[in-house]
């Protein structure tokens, strides 16, 4: 775990989301961003930082639809199977947030078959 994940960590630990919300811009930002520099890196890294960017929206509405729209877009195949469930379980909770029940439990029970 790199420095500006482990700043996220504990400022979402301590929900002090204006410094977490920069801490990853900032890491985007020194790590190229976007789809294409992260096709070259390592599953669990980008495991990792995807899952931080869409956990910080759990406690953020405005930021709901914009991450699961984000896990939507990911390409999950090459992580491992934990994580894909993990991936589907935080989704579940996003669409739950916002209303929408019936998309939440078929993220919901996706996840737990991957489990």
């Amino acid at each position: 775990m790199n420095t500006t994940e482990s700043l996220a960590l504990t400022t979402n630990h301590f929900s002090l989301f204006s410094v977490l919300l920069f801490s990853l811009f900032y890491s985007r930002l020194s790590t190229g961003g976007g789809a294409g520099k992260a096709s070259k890196m390592i599953p669990s890294y980008v495991f990792q930082k995807l899952k931080n960017e869409v956990s910080v929206a759990l406690n953020i509405p405005s930021r709901f639809e914009t991450s699961v729209l984000t896990i939507n877009a990911t390409d999950i195949g090459s992580f491992e199977p934990w994580q894909q469930a993990e991936l589907f379980v935080i989704k579940a909770r996003l669409l739950e947030k916002m209303g929408h029940l019936q998309e939440a439990m078929t993220s919901f029970s996706h996840g737990l078959t991957l489990w």
